[in-house]
Protein backbone atom coordinates (compact mmCIF):
# COMPACT_ATOMS: atom_id res chain seq x y z
CA UNK A 1 0.00 0.00 0.00
CA UNK A 2 1.50 3.33 -1.03
CA UNK A 3 -0.05 5.08 1.97
CA UNK A 4 2.23 3.32 4.44
CA UNK A 5 5.19 3.50 2.06
CA UNK A 6 5.02 7.30 2.24
CA UNK A 7 5.71 7.06 5.95
CA UNK A 8 9.04 5.31 5.37
CA UNK A 9 10.97 8.13 7.03
CA UNK A 10 9.31 7.55 10.39
CA UNK A 11 11.32 5.69 12.99
CA UNK A 12 9.21 3.06 14.77
CA UNK A 13 11.57 3.20 17.75
CA UNK A 14 10.45 6.79 18.47
CA UNK A 15 7.25 6.72 20.59
CA UNK A 16 5.53 9.65 18.83
CA UNK A 17 6.24 8.09 15.45
CA UNK A 18 4.91 4.73 16.68
CA UNK A 19 1.63 6.48 17.43
CA UNK A 20 1.51 8.03 13.94
CA UNK A 21 2.19 4.69 12.25
CA UNK A 22 -0.43 2.93 14.39
CA UNK A 23 -2.99 5.66 13.64
CA UNK A 24 -2.44 5.50 9.88
CA UNK A 25 -2.49 1.70 9.80
CA UNK A 26 -5.63 1.32 11.92
CA UNK A 27 -7.58 4.12 10.24
CA UNK A 28 -6.74 2.99 6.72
CA UNK A 29 -7.72 -0.57 7.62
CA UNK A 30 -11.07 0.83 8.80
CA UNK A 31 -11.36 2.84 5.58
CA UNK A 32 -10.81 -0.17 3.34
CA UNK A 33 -12.95 -2.58 5.37
CA UNK A 34 -15.95 -0.25 5.46
CA UNK A 35 -16.15 1.02 1.88
CA UNK A 36 -14.35 4.30 2.55
CA UNK A 37 -14.14 5.20 -1.14
CA UNK A 38 -17.95 5.41 -1.12
CA UNK A 39 -18.36 7.37 2.11
CA UNK A 40 -20.18 10.69 1.86
CA UNK A 41 -17.18 12.44 3.47
CA UNK A 42 -13.69 10.95 3.40
CA UNK A 43 -11.45 14.01 3.39
CA UNK A 44 -7.80 12.99 3.80
CA UNK A 45 -8.63 9.34 4.48
CA UNK A 46 -6.44 6.98 2.45
CA UNK A 47 -3.80 9.69 2.25
CA UNK A 48 -0.19 9.92 3.32
CA UNK A 49 -0.93 12.61 5.89
CA UNK A 50 -0.83 12.27 9.64
CA UNK A 51 -4.47 11.96 10.80
CA UNK A 52 -3.65 14.20 13.77
CA UNK A 53 -2.04 16.97 11.72
CA UNK A 54 -4.15 20.09 12.24
CA UNK A 55 -3.14 21.36 8.79
CA UNK A 56 -4.71 18.33 7.07
CA UNK A 57 -7.27 16.78 9.43
CA UNK A 58 -9.02 13.56 8.49
CA UNK A 59 -12.81 13.87 8.41
CA UNK A 60 -14.37 12.60 11.65
CA UNK A 61 -11.07 12.05 13.48
CA UNK A 62 -10.28 13.85 16.75
CA UNK A 63 -6.90 13.53 18.41
CA UNK A 64 -5.63 14.06 21.92
CA UNK A 65 -2.65 16.17 22.93
CA UNK A 66 -0.19 13.32 22.45
CA UNK A 67 -1.14 12.63 18.83
CA UNK A 68 -3.36 9.65 19.56
CA UNK A 69 -6.77 9.27 17.93
CA UNK A 70 -9.25 9.83 20.76
CA UNK A 71 -12.54 9.70 18.87
CA UNK A 72 -14.10 8.83 15.53
CA UNK A 73 -17.35 10.42 14.37
CA UNK A 74 -18.62 9.07 11.07
CA UNK A 75 -22.41 9.23 11.48
CA UNK A 76 -24.55 8.79 8.38
CA UNK A 77 -21.41 8.45 6.30
CA UNK A 78 -22.52 5.30 4.45
CA UNK A 79 -19.87 3.08 6.05
CA UNK A 80 -20.60 -0.60 5.45
CA UNK A 81 -19.02 -3.76 6.77
CA UNK A 82 -17.48 -4.54 10.10
CA UNK A 83 -15.00 -2.77 12.32
CA UNK A 84 -11.60 -4.41 11.81
CA UNK A 85 -9.62 -5.79 14.74
CA UNK A 86 -6.77 -3.42 13.80
CA UNK A 87 -8.81 -0.63 15.40
CA UNK A 88 -7.23 -1.83 18.67
CA UNK A 89 -4.05 -0.04 17.56
CA UNK A 90 -5.83 3.22 18.41
CA UNK A 91 -4.97 2.99 22.09
CA UNK A 92 -6.22 6.53 22.87
CA UNK A 93 -9.63 5.85 21.30
CA UNK A 94 -12.37 6.46 23.85
CA UNK A 95 -15.44 7.14 21.67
Amino acid sequence: NSVLTNFGTLDPSVPAEQVTLANVYALNTLYFSSGGALWRMNTNWNSATNPCDAAAPWFGVTCDGTGGVSSLALPTNDAVGSIPSEIRALTALSE
